[in-house]
């Protein structure tokens, strides 16, 4: 019973971090939050195919496509002045 119960959290704890992760992710995409619940049921088939069709980042700023791990494109980036830069999460280099 012990090995049944330690097994099925083996399981369920990294495929509910992984659907956590798909949930973030899709709402930072503009996508359909259905896909967290899909990755969760069925995660064999929904995750490879969440992660071909997930569309890209939009810039806040301007709409251009950019990395998901920034909060501007490099464009926008460089047009804020260094004096409000001063402690903006992201900003790795000043």
């Amino acid at each position: 019973m012990f090995v049944a119960v330690l097994l099925g959290l083996m399981v369920l704890i990294p495929l509910g971090r992984v659907s956590w992760w798909v949930w973030k992710d899709a709402a930072k995409r503009n996508m359909s939050p259905r896909w967290a619940i899909a990755v969760g049921l069925m995660f064999i088939i929904c995750f490879p195919l969440y992660l071909l069709v997930r569309k890209p980042v939009k810039c806040p700023e301007c709409g251009r496509n950019m990395e998901a791990s920034l909060s501007l494109c490099q464009d926008c980036e460089e047009l804020i002045p260094a004096e409000e830069c001063e402690g903006r999460p992201g900003r790795i280099l000043g």
